[in-house]
């Protein structure tokens, strides 16, 4: 499409566009299961593990330069720094 064409389009979407599976009805209880902590403990074990990831696949792609890895990836220097720091501890 053109942007002539994308001018006259209604872009609202609805929720019966879209083919989406049902979702079992659920008790209460069912959300009880695991405790808020344990939540964010698993958040952040799951964060920092694509956290390391990244870094070393960006790391590997800019040969171990700091500072183009910061550059290709626009976090700044010295955050990275930190980052790496923290995923060697």
């Amino acid at each position: 499409m053109n942007n002539d064409e994308l001018a006259g389009t209604d872009w609202q979407v609805r929720s019966q566009d879209f083919d989406a599976p049902e979702l079992p009805e659920l008790p209460p209880s069912a959300f009880s299961v695991i405790s808020k902590g344990a939540l964010q403990r698993e958040i952040a074990r799951a964060t920092a593990a694509v956290e390391r990831k990244f870094l070393a696949a960006l790391m590997l792609h800019c040969a171990g330069n700091i500072s183009a890895a910061a550059k290709a990836s626009g976090i700044h220097r010295s955050h990275l720094q930190r980052m790496l720091s923290r995923c060697r501890a």
